[in-house]
């Protein structure tokens, strides 16, 4: 019976192309998102509207209120709508926090829009708990002229799933603020992953050719 696979070379090449294919057909998946479009300004924890995840603002106090959002980082059908925001030099030090189940192996990015006044937090970090305390990934902040603006910050997700804050601080008087809007969490596979599954699934097709 003749094979397909004559020859070792032509089957790494076709190995290696099937590998290729199925990392770029990796598509990011939403694990988490808000758009704070339904909010009634009243909730201390608030529910993901895409995916699964909570985030909650007890640390805000007072100074958590809502403002007008954007469509900036904004998904397929989420209006500009309502935006959060936090006023005030009284709120420096404090933080929103939000936790999502996420599979080990994922590659995560945080992503959201941000605007700030001039005497707005500029001085913000954001961290991730890795079970033993809270690691800075990264800093936003500054007016950056009163314009919306993204940020991302990438992580790998661990066994226990993902718990986020953002630490909000620099702001200089009673009334800057900063807004948030259209904040995600998405994942893809890390290559490793999708490396060993385009394998596994090429040696499949190569038996299956072999025996037919």
């Amino acid at each position: 019976m003749k094979t397909l696979f004559p020859g070792r070379p032509c089957h790494h090449a076709l190995l290696s192309l099937v590998s290729l294919s199925v990392a770029s057909g990796a598509d990011a998946e939403v694990v988490c998102g808000w758009h704070f479009n339904d909010l009634d300004g009243s909730e201390l924890k608030m529910t993901a509207d895409h995916g699964a995840g909570l985030m909650n603002r007890d640390h805000l106090g007072g100074s958590f209120l809502l403002y007008e959002g954007t469509e900036l980082n904004g998904l397929t059908g989420d209006r500009a709508g309502q935006a959060i925001g936090v006023r005030g030099s009284a709120a420096n030090g404090t933080w929103l926090e939000l936790t999502c189940v996420t599979r080990p192996g994922l590659e995560l990015s945080l992503d959201f829009a941000w605007r700030s006044t001039a005497t707005g937090f500029d001085d913000n970090l954001v961290q991730r708990w890795d079970g033993l305390g809270w690691v800075t990934l990264g800093a936003f902040g500054g007016d950056d002229d009163g314009a919306w603006t993204r940020a991302e910050f990438s992580f790998v997700g661990g066994l226990e799933g993902t718990r986020l804050r953002l630490l909000l601080d620099g702001a200089d008087g009673a009334n800057g603020v900063t807004r948030l809007d259209n904040l995600h969490v998405t994942g893809i596979p890390a290559p490793g992953a999708w490396a060993l599954c385009g394998a596994g699934g090429m040696l499949g097709v190569g038996l299956r050719v072999r025996r037919a």
